[in-house]
């Protein structure tokens, strides 16, 4: 679906709010001063430009950013369009939470809490917060048609491309994290109808890697 005029001029604000979680998740996970790769939350590699793609909530609704770590500046893409880049030593925030922490001239934002930060942008308010997932739920929903990434890594291996037909618990794809393969297969019998990253990309726990075609479509 097209974005409205209103959320495509909100890109800044949710990069802003983006950048805000960031920096609080860095925290609190112990992420700033001298931590080593094992801190990081952010997929560590040993160099090059690093992206990390993210679902993110906007005032509820869902969106998907990616994140870009280069030659020691962060920034944020927003529904493919690039937002002014930082520093990335402005990720390690050591303020309290309810201070305002703000990019630039405008937006300003805070966080509220773990999930969500509030930002200001042009008198009014948005709140970008991080998605949780419920597995109970997925499980009596589409999770039958879905395989994702169960941990924040690199998908190292796709075994298979759009079209292919699949049996149940087949092996699909791989996700490497801290040197650990874990091998992902089908849940069913089908066709796979998409898929959402590429050999090599970083993923997020619980984003989606490939989707099955429903099956009364690949009937």
């Amino acid at each position: 679906d097209e974005l409205s005029g209103a959320e495509a001029d909100d890109r800044e604000a949710v990069a802003a709010g983006v950048k805000v979680l960031l920096a609080s998740e860095r925290r609190r996970l112990g992420g700033t001063g001298g931590a080593g790769p094992w801190h990081a939350s952010d997929a560590f590699q040993l160099d090059g430009e690093r992206r990390l793609r993210r679902p993110v909530l906007v005032d509820g609704a869902p969106r998907e950013v990616e994140l870009v770590w280069a030659g020691g500046t962060f920034a944020v893409e927003v529904d493919g369009e690039p937002q002014p880049a930082c520093d990335a030593s402005e990720l390690d925030w050591e303020n309290g939470a309810g201070g305002f922490m703000p990019f630039g001239d405008e937006p300003v934002a805070e966080p509220t809490d773990q999930l969500t930060a509030c930002v200001l942008h042009r008198l009014r308010h948005i709140e970008v917060s991080w998605p949780t997932y419920d597995a109970d739920a997925l499980e009596a929903g589409d999770a039958s048609d879905l395989v994702k990434a169960p941990i924040t890594g690199r998908v190292a291996k796709l075994h298979v491309a759009v079209g292919d037909e699949v049996e149940e618990n087949q092996p699909v794809a791989v996700v490497e994290a801290m040197k650990m393969e874990h091998v992902l297969t089908s849940p069913r019998t089908g066709r796979i109808a998409r898929l959402d990253y590429a050999e090599g990309e970083q993923v997020t726990e619980g984003a989606i890697i490939l989707a099955l075609e429903a099956e009364e479509a690949a009937s």
